[in-house]
């Protein structure tokens, strides 16, 4: 299984906080599109590590994935998983 998440860095100088925003697990595939509306990723957000808040707007948040998780025990997702798109006729 491979972890997968959408995070945004956080904005203070020097501080080397992470806020994930999403989290899920999938079988080892190459990339699973995290698709949300723009609207969806204005978010102001805390910072756990240096207790600042920042505004993050769409292109703040970054993917990545991991064999290993990484958030910590007890995290909860910022964002609800995103519906997924509707299948067009081709």
């Amino acid at each position: 299984m491979a972890h997968y998440y959408l995070y945004v860095e956080c904005k203070t100088e020097g501080c080397h906080g992470i806020l994930y925003l999403l989290h899920f697990e999938y079988a080892d595939v190459p990339s699973v599109p995290i698709d949300y509306s723009d609207e969806a990723l204005y978010l102001s957000l805390k910072c756990p590590a240096c207790g600042q808040t920042h505004d993050y707007i769409p292109t703040d948040p970054r993917t990545k994935s991991s064999a290993e998780p990484h958030h910590p025990e007890g995290w909860h997702p910022v964002l609800p998983f995103p519906p997924e798109k509707p299948q067009g006729n081709n």
